[in-house]
């Protein structure tokens, strides 16, 4: 091999793994990012979610998309046969519950994701979930932790058919990630902060 030969064949490779990484940052850049919310169980997801899109809904050109993962996942009609025994084990084997769970919400994420980017139609889905351990599960970086103070969560429990999951969710924060309030419009006032999200007049 000539020295020529030599400098276009280590050209040429060069050229393709940077041309091969610009790619790649290219098509990511049209993908949807994920970020990630906790709330736990019973503490005002399907509020929060109501209210998000009452105020910004109307408007198409939001890049938001907000997922209550486990909602959506228990209320998908491939799932209807399995949602009674997880019910069931919500109540009575947290950790089996979770174990079951995670692998649908998944599966529900993954084709959401891939929905959205063969459309080339990029979001943020903000992927809102009871449990902490959810981030780990389904690979998430960014993250963002709000809780409800003692005193509102003892109301919460009093009306929150499913005790031992809330404890279970509540006990896995922790303390320093964590962002407190204390009535729902605290807590949606400081979900639009966190996520940079500028309210309407």
């Amino acid at each position: 091999m000539t020295d020529n030969t030599a400098l276009m064949t280590v050209g040429k490779f060069a050229f393709n793994l940077v041309g091969g990484a610009i790619i790649k940052r290219v098509k990511e850049r049209k993908n949807c990012k994920l970020v990630f919310v906790n709330i736990p169980a019973g503490s005002g997801k399907t509020k929060l979610i109501e209210s998000y899109n009452n105020e910004f809904k109307l408007d198409d050109n939001t890049d938001l998309y907000l997922l209550d993962i486990e909602h959506a996942t228990l209320n998908d009609p491939k799932n209807a046969s399995l949602v009674e025994g997880l019910i069931k084990l919500k109540t009575n084997d947290v950790v089996m519950y979770q174990s079951k769970l995670f692998a649908l919400c998944k599966a529900y994420l993954d084709e959401l994701v891939n929905h959205l980017n063969e459309l080339k139609n990029s979001k943020t889905i903000v992927v809102i979930s009871s449990s902490r351990d959810m981030k780990k599960y389904l690979l998430i970086k960014k993250g963002l932790y709000l809780c409800p103070s003692k005193k509102l969560n003892e109301t919460i429990k009093s009306k929150y058919p499913f005790i031992n999951y809330l404890n279970y969710c509540r006990n896995r924060l922790v303390d320093k990630d964590v962002k407190i309030f204390n009535t729902f419009d605290e807590l949606f006032n400081m979900f639009c902060d966190e996520l940079s999200i500028e309210r309407k007049i």
